[in-house]
């Protein structure tokens, strides 16, 4: 009996983390929610719709003309005229041709862009977000609200130059080294292949819901702390936006994250993880129990201080900045109200 309790311990804990997974897996799936946001702000759909060209008509097109029709026209033509063996040289060198002249500027291109638009749509689903709720609680105490009253409430976080530099820094900085890991684990034999696909999802995970965080003025540690309370919620969404590129070759896979990751944007900002705990694990959540934290991050965040404080990195960028740029003494300011509304998510 005295062994078989902590078996079963483990039992429910492996079956809670597998339900909060697939809750996760279905959040990131139910992209059918993304209409209400469309609905709410035009501008949200124009900017996804920007996204699906770039990245699946011109982008993605490029690789499949490559695929479909260049390179098999050319192999065609070149065996006619050279022979098989100087043909199928030939070919080579003109397919890497095209993929350095066109395929990967094209990528880095639409790479750069989608940082923007990722941007911009993020606050756009935030307002959007912030309106619809503003709605239901006017529409659940009786209260009609004028047009004007559902404007644009989103609160955008601004912290002073050297401080919004210094975490952008860090955070890029924390990204670049958990996905180096990411990379070292997959080279492991046997187990790697399954190691990648786990550390791809949480950083993916991490990348959907960053924007919101971000745009709350949440700090980088405490997203990460909430990360890794929620890890399996985050493992099964992360899961659901790393498959499309499990099957598929590097540049398709770069395509169709372009075009899905706007919706997975608005995915996370409607998700609830510490919901989808209170329902899987209910009283265990609440009072704390149920699944322990995993600290997905602790190692890269190690290695990112380690680094970053060994250049002094602050301090010097406070020096090339212009003095109306440094920070200020400030009044404290409460983030109280923040941190709930972020701790409620």
């Amino acid at each position: 009996m005295g062994l078989l309790t902590p078996l079963l311990g483990v039992c429910r804990a492996g079956a809670n983390g597998i339900l909060l997974g697939l809750a996760g897996f279905r959040d990131a799936l139910c992209l059918h929610r993304c209409v209400i946001f469309f609905v709410h702000d035009p501008r949200i759909l124009a900017k996804t719709a920007n996204c699906f060209v770039l990245n699946g008509f011109i982008f993605l097109g490029s690789v499949l003309l490559l695929d479909y029709g260049l390179r098999p026209v050319v192999h065609l033509l070149l065996t006619a005229v050279l022979g098989a063996d100087s043909a199928a040289r030939c070919a080579a060198a003109l397919v890497g041709l095209y993929n350095l002249l066109w395929l990967f500027p094209a990528y880095l291109v639409s790479f750069l862009v989608n940082c923007i638009w990722y941007n911009e749509i993020a606050e756009l689903v935030v307002a959007a977000a912030q309106r619809r709720a503003l709605q239901q609680r006017a529409a659940r105490q009786g209260v009609a609200l004028v047009p004007g009253d559902t404007g644009p409430v989103v609160k955008v976080h601004r912290p002073d130059a050297v401080a919004f530099i210094s975490q952008e820094v860090y955070r890029a900085a924390l990204f670049a080294i958990f996905f180096a890991q990411v990379l070292l684990a997959g080279a492991v034999p046997r187990v790697g292949p399954a190691l990648n696909f786990l550390g791809l999802s949480w950083l993916y995970a991490l990348y959907c819901f960053d924007y919101k965080w971000s745009l709350h003025g949440v700090q980088l540690q405490q997203r990460l702390a909430y990360f890794e309370r929620h890890w399996a919620f985050f493992l099964g969404f992360g899961a659901a936006t790393v498959l499309p590129m499990a099957f598929v070759s590097f540049y398709v896979g770069a395509a169709l994250v372009g075009v899905l990751f706007p919706l997975w944007i608005m995915m996370a900002c409607d998700s609830n993880p510490k919901l989808a705990y209170q329902r899987v694990l209910g009283g265990a959540a609440a009072a704390g129990g149920g699944l322990p934290p995993l600290p997905v991050f602790r190692s890269a965040c190690w290695i990112t201080n380690r680094l970053l404080g060994s250049v002094n990195l602050v301090p010097r960028l406070m020096r090339h900045l212009p003095a109306r740029m440094r920070p200020r003494p400030q009044p404290a300011v409460s983030e109280t109200s923040s941190m709930t509304s972020f701790m409620s998510r």
